[in-house]
């Protein structure tokens, strides 16, 4: 399921390009449960999680009428390039993080709480993307939901040379791929949570198998050792 680009400058208003969750049916809960719903089994779902943002530029009018800066404001039909994907309306992560440490570019990061994804704003210019706390929300729903696990597009436009190894975003004090890290670590943390969880909802005398049909825990397990033996090899 390629869970982004639910917003551009198609819309010709800014949009958040992967929210989690929204007022309509754009948004990556409604399309996850609507496939189950439908019949598909959560063990063969795959979620996709961009490692890109989705750039826009507000218009002229519309600016000079805001208060306080939101999705969802008018913007041009054609959003801003990334230096180096060079592709309007788009920006990769390692693009992004650039942007928003050049002090210069006047960049402010945002938080919209209805889509649970941050976004920049610098004058007309604004970039809705993902970061290491919108990523953690949605590995933490992933697991919970027992899919089979998460997809990212694409690993070279995560940070992979850490030029914002001092930027509030590293993990672990890691200099590099700090996305990848963040999804490592969120697997290991919503892990922890799902465990600790079942053993406070275990009635006395159950087994764990009668008590969660014997599969999700092992299922997600199982898929939080193959997705970091994954990353540890395109890694190093």
């Amino acid at each position: 399921m390629m869970c982004y680009d639910y917003h551009g400058a198609w819309d010709s208003r800014t949009g958040a390009n992967a929210p989690l969750r929204s007022s309509d049916v754009l948004n990556v809960e409604y399309s996850m449960n609507y496939m189950i719903k439908l019949g598909a089994n959560p063990s063969k779902l795959v979620m996709g999680l961009p490692f890109y943002g989705r750039t826009f530029l507000v218009s002229n009018a519309a600016l000079s009428s805001v208060r306080q800066r939101r999705l969802g404001e008018s913007s041009e039909s054609t959003g801003f390039q990334g230096p180096y994907t060079k592709e309007d309306g788009f920006m990769g992560y390692h693009e992004i993080c650039l942007d928003l440490k050049n002090t210069s570019l006047g960049y402010t990061r945002h938080w919209d709480d209805i889509s649970r994804t941050p976004f920049a704003v610098s004058n007309q210019k604004v970039i809705s993307y993902d970061d290491n706390e919108s990523i953690t929300e949605k590995i933490k729903f992933a697991m919970e939901k027992g899919l089979a696990g998460c997809m990212i597009w694409s690993i070279d436009t995560d940070d992979f040379r850490g030029d914002c190894a001092d930027d509030d975003a590293n993990v672990g004090g890691h200099s590099n791929y700090p996305l990848l890290r963040t999804v490592n670590k969120a697997i290991e943390q919503a892990l922890e949570d799902i465990e600790r969880n079942r053993q406070n909802i275990i009635p006395h005398g159950e087994t764990e198998n009668e008590n969660n049909g014997g599969g999700t825990m092992e299922n997600n397990l199982n898929y939080a050792l193959l997705l970091i033996l994954s990353v540890i090899v395109k890694i190093f």
